[in-house]
């Protein structure tokens, strides 16, 4: 996610004080109490029982991040780990990969601190994300979230942000420690931001921006608002045309986020859950819990304007094109030619999956013979999904993105950022993964 030196922050730079949110987070991941984020072991009090993980300040999430756009960034990252990490900052465009084929972020070792600038050209929800060498599996929730607030306040009275991860139980409910031999065989249950359910206090006729993200690298996760209309403002930080999400029904895939309006519409005393399907189970993540107050105010507000767009094309012209592929396929049938080492394996491969020319469109096709869904993040850029007949593209923008089996997606985007830019193929619910890259001269 991004290189990052001023030995602290200011509000502004860093969470810019807002009441609204400080009410919705618990006052120890505010980002403004801890000016170096630390990236530590600590235990993580779940519902159903403490579990040691590593994670930014030892808690999960971390401490939510907050700028304005066209700001600058300046943090610090201190490892106080016994192995090397290193940060991404998910969605940011035209910033450095993730431990990738480019080597001007390298990793950060036990004890040593690093800081640096992140300048906010776009608006939007985004993930800062941790990775640590010989990772131990479960261990690590290194993840938070970077809010970058437009410059005009949009219609909406409150921020709720919700990160979404899966923890594993026994057969009791209880946490299981990753390190246990029942992990493996553990239930999954899902969350936001670390509780079940996340509690969300309201009034009548208040409208709630959600910003919604899946922090885990292979889990999808369906949501589901009880008698609440969402609509869709926001995909991966971008501004989208705003559409209601049918059957009141959202589904987020891994590094996914998500922004939607809800108006709450509900009488003063009542409740609504927002309920995750997650591997074939059903489960209460967050509630909206209205106070028994009068309304906020006497009518609900009318329909939103759009979020202001980012600098982002409105067009691309796809006659000039250069036109690649991803083929991706079960470890050990991986083709020569995709140079990749095959998935399972941590590193990138030895040569570009293509190489281009700055400033000319580029447009992937990315077919998926496996048995399971994968999800794929593209770094340092936004791509629009094409059409079935390459003859338009969906209103929104996406970094990131899922496959079905046996299913061919076709992605397009300006190769306007010079470099060497990871993409990530992992798996859904299993631990195979590619890691490609391509090049822009």
């Amino acid at each position: 996610m991004a290189n990052h030196p001023s030995p602290s922050l200011t509000r502004r730079q860093f969470i810019g004080g807002s009441t609204a949110l400080a009410c919705l987070w618990p006052s120890h991941l505010i980002a403004q109490t801890l000016p170096i984020l630390r990236v530590q072991p600590g235990r993580l009090s779940l519902p159903s029982g403490n579990v040691a993980i590593l994670g930014f300040g030892g808690t999960a999430p971390g401490p939510i991040l907050r700028a304005r756009k066209g700001e600058e960034l300046k943090i610090r990252i201190r490892n106080d780990l016994d192995r090397e990490m290193n940060v991404h900052w998910h969605g940011i465009r035209g910033l450095p990969g993730l431990g990738g084929p480019d080597a001007s972020q390298p990793w950060i070792g036990p004890g040593e601190e690093r800081g640096g600038t992140i300048f906010l050209r776009d608006a939007g929800t985004f993930l800062y994300r941790g990775i640590t060498r010989n990772a131990l599996k479960g261990m690590d929730r290194l993840y938070g979230a970077l809010v970058v607030d437009e410059t005009q306040r949009p219609s909406a009275d409150r921020d709720v942000v919700l990160v979404l991860d899966e923890w594993r139980v026994d057969g009791e409910g209880q946490a299981v420690d990753p390190q246990s031999l029942l992990y493996k065989s553990s239930v999954a249950k899902a969350t936001a931001n670390s509780a079940s359910p996340f509690e969300i206090s309201t009034r009548n006729n208040e409208r709630l921006r959600l910003r919604l993200i899946n922090a885990t690298a292979r889990h999808a996760f369906a949501l589901r608002f009880e008698n609440h209309p969402v609509r869709v403002m926001a995909i991966d930080g971008q501004p989208a045309e705003p559409f209601l999400a049918r059957d009141n029904k959202v589904l987020l895939g891994p590094g996914n986020r998500m922004d939607l309006f809800v108006d709450m519409l509900l009488a003063p005393g009542s409740t609504a859950q927002i309920v995750a399907a997650h591997q074939g189970r059903e489960s209460t993540i967050a509630r909206f819990t209205y106070t028994a107050e009068i309304p906020l105010r006497s009518k609900p507000l009318d329909d939103p304007s759009p979020l202001p767009p980012n600098a982002l094309p409105e067009r691309i012209d796809l006659r000039s094109a250069f036109r690649a592929e991803l083929p991706l396929h079960e470890s050990g049938e991986s083709p020569a030619d995709l140079n990749s080492r095959l998935m399972a394996s941590p590193g990138f491969a030895t040569a570009p999956l293509f190489s281009v020319k700055r400033g000319r469109p580029v447009a992937l096709s990315i077919s998926n013979s496996m048995t399971n869904a994968v999800a794929i993040h593209i770094h340092g850029h936004c791509v629009r999904l094409l059409d079935r007949m390459d003859d338009g593209w969906k209103p929104f923008w996406l970094d990131s993105l899922m496959v079905e089996p046996r299913e061919i997606v076709r992605v397009t985007f300006v190769a306007d950022r010079p470099g060497k830019w990871p993409i990530e193929c992992q798996a859904i619910e299993r631990p195979e993964r590619i890691n490609a890259w391509f090049e822009i001269t």
